[in-house]
């Protein structure tokens, strides 16, 4: 990852200059992407900055404990590397609003997500995943879950808790029903993506808490807005009017 404390170097391997390193957000963003390290020397910090964090596409076995340090961070990106694990502090980036490790060998999420209070956005698609923590009911501003590809049976009744939820996609997984709980408390689900799971939607619709997720769904959906319950071979849409 590198450390936030030594001096980075560009392309064309010269260190930078404390004018460089002093350039704007999007532009430290950019060279950050590019070469997996951040540069910080010399730039007058007094705190670590609010900032994203993008490290997808590489190598990575691990994350360090340190990671918590990170205290400003939203945006946390780790898509396509080979984490086994997320560390525990993980829960203590109190301020980030997007966490995306999609493609990656996790068997496993820490409780302490559960912690992270701001959290909108989580993407855990393609991973080894056999279950979804309990804690998830308790990101109080929680509005996307993708969950896809993994060997999920099934999802958590604490997830009923996450009233802002809008998305829950969980197409290609091991999933034989919805917890009753999330679709009688989700008030803003508006898609259940269930494609390739053993449900079928006679189970679905016969599950307590249907009918109220479907005059919900149908009261928020608009021409604007590709919502539904998604099922099988994708031919299907179960709840559509």
């Amino acid at each position: 990852m590198g450390s936030c404390c030594s001096r980075s170097k560009g392309e064309s391997g010269q260190s930078f200059q404390p004018n460089q390193v002093t350039k704007n957000a999007a532009e430290r963003a950019r060279h950050w992407t590019a070469t997996g390290s951040i540069g910080l020397r010399d730039a007058n910090l007094r705190e670590l900055p609010d900032s994203r964090l993008l490290l997808s596409n590489n190598q990575l076995l691990s994350l360090p404990p340190s990671l918590s340090g990170l205290k400003g961070l939203k945006v946390l990106a780790l898509d396509d590397n080979t984490l086994i694990s997320l560390p525990d502090s993980i829960g203590e980036l109190s301020k980030l609003e997007r966490l995306s490790v999609a493609g990656n060998t996790l068997s496993e999420l820490p409780h302490s997500i559960g912690q992270l209070g701001r959290l909108v956005e989580l993407n855990v698609a393609r991973n080894k995943l056999t279950a979804l923590p309990s804690s998830l009911g308790s990101c109080g501003k929680l509005e996307n879950i993708d969950a896809a590809d993994n060997y999920l049976k099934s999802i958590p009744e604490e997830l009923g808790q996450a009233k802002k939820l809008k998305l829950l996609k969980l197409d290609q997984n091991r999933i034989g029903a919805i917890p009753e709980t999330v679709l009688e408390h989700c008030a803003s689900l508006q898609t259940l993506s269930l494609h390739s799971n053993p449900i079928t939607p006679e189970a679905l619709q016969g599950t307590a808490g249907f009918e109220a997720f479907e005059k919900r769904r149908q009261s928020k959906a608009s021409k604007a807005i590709a919502s539904g319950v998604l099922l099988g071979d994708r031919t299907m849409d179960a709840g559509v009017g």
